[in-house]
């Protein structure tokens, strides 16, 4: 009798190891697959705000995106810096032209397209942002094509972060750059030192001198001097 229960015993003390040991399997399981699904949501995010018909490898390390070639004021272009490899959606609200940014004004007849863009950082990193230049309308293919040449055939060179005045904040920001944090959105303007004018205008991110670009794709948007509002 006695052995019998020594038996009945350690059946159930089996059992009990057995069934623990399976709930901590699958507790174990369940864990794994939350961190991997929460690791694939991290990596994610920032192409889940990125249109789909303008991602060409999704795959690839930094994500590969198309040029996006001729978009309107309003429109919302993406794009990937060549610096640190991460996404940056940046939307054109609007334009204007001025001769006057304050103290740093070149000259008498100096002449500045102002771009007032909204940005936001997509990526899970700092982000940089580099300032776009300006070209004419009519030189878009060569734009796309990276034909275009150096800098001395843009029509205007990105030059300054300004204020909502479009004068320099040179006391905020004495080094003249921009940076986002991670998810960070910032309304920011950009004034281009211009050549000359032009009956339609282009800015142009990722332009490619023939050495260097700042963005590994292409955004621009293109637009009538009628849409420049002259200050």
């Amino acid at each position: 009798m006695k052995k019998v229960l020594i038996f009945i015993f350690t059946m159930i003390i089996c059992t009990v190891l057995v069934a623990c040991t399976g709930d901590s399997e699958e507790v174990s399981n369940e864990d794994a697959v939350d961190n991997k699904e929460n690791q694939s949501e991290k990596n994610n995010d920032g192409q889940a705000a990125i249109p789909e018909d303008i991602i060409i490898d999704a795959e690839a390390d930094p994500i590969e995106l198309k040029d996006q070639m001729g978009l309107e004021i309003g429109d919302t272009g993406y794009t990937v810096t060549q610096g640190d490899y991460n996404e940056l959606a940046i939307t054109l609200n609007g334009v204007e032209m001025v001769r006057d940014i304050g103290k740093e004004t070149e000259s008498d007849d100096a002449l500045y397209l102002i771009g007032d863009f909204t940005f936001k950082n997509l990526s899970d990193g700092y982000l940089t942002i580099e300032k776009p230049d300006a070209a004419r309308g009519s030189d878009e293919e060569a734009i796309e094509n990276d034909e275009l040449g150096n800098n001395g055939d843009l029509l205007g060179i990105g030059d300054w972060f300004v204020d909502e005045n479009n004068e320099i904040p040179l006391e905020e920001n004495p080094t003249n750059s921009m940076s986002l944090e991670k998810g960070e959105v910032i309304d920011q303007k950009i004034s281009i030192i211009m050549r000359d004018r032009a009956d339609e205008y282009m800015i142009v991110f990722g332009f490619f001198d023939g050495n260097n670009k700042d963005y590994r794709n292409k955004v621009t948007w293109t637009f009538d001097a009628d849409k420049v509002v002259e200050k």
